[in-house]
């Protein structure tokens, strides 16, 4: 099942540079809405680990110093990408830095930790409406193949199934009809289908369908 979700959200320092791909990116990852936000912090955090082996030459004593004030979160990040901690900058390869999802289960970092993105994974009844008539698409375009129709040719379309599956094409009927080039959509028996396949059905499981699908 090709379930749309409701939306991504790509939170980065550059993420607006993302805007004149926001379309490709709801049509690959099959959402309905993109949202580009600067602010990194609603969604995760920077965390910072000292490399006490790599700086303990240089700082000595004060390494000890300098992890415990990481560890309690009194550090900052400076230009260049440097940190500072008890008042004592660390270098390059003196630490590791990543950034730690606020919701990890939708959550994922972009490469070199830069920002993240963001999948909200709810499902509401709508999402899985629109879900069901999608896999009725797959399953009427597996009948028009099968049927030896040519991707152009307009069809008449009849569906047999459970009154969830059909309640959710009834209510999508616009988009799955220019989907399958259906001229008309009709929900009835068919006692000689073109195909019979299984679709999802929106409150979960799946279910029987009849296809009869007939050139026009």
């Amino acid at each position: 099942m090709r379930l749309p979700l409701a939306r991504l959200t790509v939170a980065a320092a550059d993420a607006e540079s993302l805007a004149p791909f926001a379309d490709i990116l709801r049509d690959e990852v099959n959402v309905k809405d993109v949202a580009l936000t600067t602010d990194v912090s609603s969604h995760g955090r920077f965390e910072v680990a000292v490399n006490a082996r790599a700086c303990g030459p240089r700082l000595g004593g004060d390494t000890q110093k300098v992890i415990r004030a990481v560890k309690s979160g009194e550090w900052s990040r400076g230009d260049g990408g440097t940190v500072t901690a008890a008042g004592i900058e660390l270098l390059e390869g003196e630490f590791t830095e990543k950034l730690v999802a606020a919701d990890p289960d939708s959550t994922t970092a972009l490469p070199g930790a830069t920002g993240l993105v963001v999948l909200d994974t709810a499902i509401t009844p709508e999402l899985a409406a629109e879900g069901t008539a999608r896999d009725v698409v797959r399953v009427v375009q597996q009948a028009r193949r099968d049927a030896g129709l040519d991707v152009a040719d307009r069809i008449s379309l009849t569906l047999d199934g459970p009154a969830g599956v059909l309640d959710a094409v009834r209510v999508h009927e616009e988009f799955v009809a220019g989907e399958v080039l259906a001229t008309s959509v009709t929900y009835d028996a068919v006692s000689e289908p073109t195909l019979r396949g299984t679709v999802a059905v929106p409150d979960g499981g799946s279910a029987d369908l009849a296809a009869l699908v007939t050139r026009t």
